[in-house]
């Protein structure tokens, strides 16, 4: 399985708590730790800001696996910590883009506990936001039927205008 992450963190609402630290990028759908990255990165960590508003807002799970650690994965990282903690390569500038993946060799989203639906974790009263979408199995095989419709499709039109 592979877990694809893109755009960019407005971090409004949110204040660091902490810089220079070391974590793991991994996900624990049943604590609702969410991360995407490689292994591993130094990192700052934002919290709710009361004065703010409500800051950092998210669900209580996503399903009811346990930790799982990627085999891979490309930086930059980020990490939500059971629905109020954010964790961010350390000096991440708000509002900078970016694009990142965690690779889970051998894994499918039954073997690491993931529930199908949409996921969202909010802040800055809910001006920002990161939404997680974990497809049901069944929609995940009626691609894969449709893309080989598709190559099925092609072969015959090829095959016609080579007869």
């Amino acid at each position: 399985m592979v877990a694809n992450g893109g755009g960019s963190f407005d971090l409004t609402g949110l204040f660091m708590q902490s810089s220079g630290g070391s974590t793991t990028t991994e996900i624990n759908p049943g604590s609702a730790v969410l991360g995407v990255g490689d292994l591993g990165f130094t990192d700052d960590v934002w919290a709710n800001s009361g004065s703010e508003g409500p800051g950092l807002i998210g669900p209580g799970s996503y399903g009811s696996g346990g930790t799982a650690d990627p085999s891979s994965g490309i930086s930059p990282d980020f990490v939500f910590y059971e629905g109020n903690v954010l964790l961010l390569p350390h000096g991440y500038v708000s509002g900078t883009a970016f694009s990142d993946s965690s690779t889970y060799t051998g894994a499918t989203f039954s073997s690491l506990g993931l529930t199908s639906g949409t996921y969202t974790w909010t802040w800055d009263a809910g001006a920002d936001s990161l939404v997680l979408n974990v497809p049901e199995p069944a929609s995940l095989t009626l691609l894969g039927a449709g893309m080989l419709g598709l190559l099925a499709v092609r072969r015959s039109r090829a095959a016609a205008r080579k007869g």
